[in-house]
């Protein structure tokens, strides 16, 4: 276990690359020269990457270190991402605080093996129609990217498509089009489109000030 903390930051030599185990943070920064390749095990938690990163077929990508009523979690790139391998996105709520989020400064690319895996924590039962903004980037090319629906309740189905997020950057959105009509919601939805353009655009503006801090540091 790699564990980065409370504002501290790691600058490995070169490039930080992991074959297995866990790397996490936990608002720490991870900053690399020659970018981050998780070619197998975890990256999990809330903070981080300064340079590109890659995320292989085998390695898994999961914001937040636990899902509770608390928050979910976010993982920043400063430049380009690459998702090969597991996104593990859980969705606890309709504002972008309550769903995990990976958002690039860059361009993203989605591979061909790459799995978008699904879950709900804390009873959360979304409406039909309802979408979450999951990942961030200047302009996200999707090469094959699939669902894994395995973990959610019978019932529950999402699509998912690449929209505009604003006029600078793109985003995946996942959108619930089916779930059963016995189970309804009884939470009081907050207004969702302003909500995550809103967390989006904080996400994106932490990225640019960390990346120009490191730059001119």
């Amino acid at each position: 276990l790699v564990e980065i903390a409370n504002n501290a930051s790691l600058n490995p030599n070169g490039a930080y690359t992991q074959l297995g185990g866990t790397t996490r943070l936990d608002d720490g920064f991870l900053i690399t020269t020659n970018g981050a390749n998780f070619q197998g095990g975890l990256l999990e938690g809330t903070g981080g990457i300064i340079g590109d990163l890659i995320i292989a077929p085998g390695a898994i990508i999961a914001p937040a270190l636990s899902h509770s009523s608390i928050s979910a979690g976010w993982i920043g790139a400063t430049d380009n991402l690459h998702l090969g391998g597991i996104f593990d996105v859980q969705i606890g709520g309709s504002t972008s605080s309550r769903f995990d989020r990976i958002i690039s400064d860059g361009d993203v690319s989605l591979g061909v093996d790459s799995i978008l895996k699904i879950g709900i924590f804390d009873g959360f039962l979304p409406n039909i129609g309802d979408f979450f903004d999951i990942l961030i980037g200047d302009t996200i090319t999707d090469l094959g990217v699939e669902l894994d629906e395995s973990v959610l309740p019978p019932g529950f189905e999402f699509s998912f498509d690449i929209d505009n997020f604003d006029t600078n950057s793109q985003a995946l959105r996942l959108t619930l089009i089916d779930r059963p009509e016995s189970q309804l919601f009884t939470g009081v939805p907050e207004p969702g489109t302003l909500a995550l353009f809103g967390a989006g655009l904080a996400g994106l503006g932490w990225l640019r000030r960390r990346r120009d801090q490191i730059g001119s540091g």
